[in-house]
């Protein structure tokens, strides 16, 4: 069982652990907008009995290592690329941050597999790597480069590539699992760049497209920071935050995202105490995970006041940075 991510970068590492293993697995992805299993999902997963699991992409809480290692009974491997945390002991972490590692080893999780398996620089690798920080990789830089050099040798245009790294992102975006798990069978049968040619793709395409119209329109600017607030079933929150840091990567860029049952947070800035923040949270039992520029949680409502307390304690106070009143007022639950 190839527990994974459901983002671009989730769902190529699940791919590359499927060919390195040659065999098919089950892919298991958790409910999308949350970074940890429901209830549910553990009983579904304990009931499946598996004889080996593999994590790609995901930072868990101690306990959820713990859980899937004695489901597994001890046949667990995590691999995963969010720094500022550690996974308990006896429990097998293939992460290059946690290790002092070269953060260019990093850059995805299917960054973390290529360097694991020595595998090429191949169309896997460069989707998870474009999926999670492609958005803020300069047109010349070297990297830019390589990757139109591979594109090259794959006969495909840049905007193909763009248009793929979105789709494998739409499915989760629809906040519906069931149309992550459609896309895991539909990608065992078919060759990824035929993606590009599925009409149920580009009817999500129109959906997502329309509803991150719909958020944007609500864009405020107070102090440093600019911010959206929505609610609505769409997961658009990762994407329309990166959005606005490509737009003005020297603001703190600041999504909320209401879902009802629940509260999304997201925060993007150039730098900051990310790594406390994160270790806080995960620790106090927050399900929060990020990297070195982005934070992002999924909040209970009754979570909310003291998650929001954290965050303005542990990174906007350093950073010498005074939540503004007009946004305070907007968060849902606070």
């Amino acid at each position: 069982m190839v527990v994974h991510h459901w983002d671009t970068d989730g769902v190529a590492s699940a791919l590359i652990l499927r060919e390195e293993r040659g065999e098919e697995p089950l892919f298991f992805p958790p409910s999308p907008g949350r970074y940890s299993l429901t209830a549910p999902e553990r009983e579904e997963l304990s009931s499946l009995s598996p004889r080996e699991i593999l994590l790609a992409d995901m930072n868990l809480s101690q306990e959820e290592y713990l859980f899937l290692q004695r489901t597994a009974q001890g046949n667990f491997t995590a691999y995963d690329h969010h720094g500022g945390y550690r996974a308990p002991e006896g429990i097998r972490l293939i992460n290059p941050l946690i290790l002092g590692g070269d953060p260019g080893d990093a850059l995805s999780t299917t960054a973390v597999l290529r360097r694991h398996f020595s595998r090429s620089e191949d169309l896997l690798y460069w989707l998870g790597v474009w999926g999670d920080t492609g958005f803020k990789t300069p047109d010349g830089s070297e990297r830019s480069i390589a990757l139109d050099r591979f594109l090259e040798s794959e006969g495909r245009e840049r905007s193909e590539f763009l248009r793929l790294v979105t789709l494998l992102d739409l499915p989760y975006r629809t906040g519906r699992r069931e149309m992550v798990l459609l896309l895991m069978e539909r990608v065992r049968t078919i060759d990824l760049w035929e993606l590009l040619k599925e009409e149920l793709f580009v009817r999500l395409e129109e959906e997502i497209e329309e509803a991150l119209r719909s958020a944007e329109a609500s864009l405020l600017h107070e102090g440093p920071f600019q911010a959206v607030f929505f609610s609505g079933k769409p997961l658009i929150s990762s994407q329309l935050c990166r959005t606005l840091y490509a737009r003005d990567p020297d603001r703190l860029s600041l999504v909320v995202h209401d879902r009802g049952e629940d509260l999304q947070f997201y925060l993007r800035t150039r730098t900051g105490p990310f790594p406390e923040l994160i270790g806080e949270a995960t620790g106090r039992g927050f399900s929060a995970g990020g990297k070195g520029d982005v934070v992002g949680a999924v909040l209970k409502p009754e979570e909310v006041k003291s998650f929001i307390t954290l965050w303005e304690n542990l990174f906007l106070k350093p950073l010498g940075i005074e939540l503004p009143w007009e946004l305070k007022r907007r968060i849902p639950y606070l």
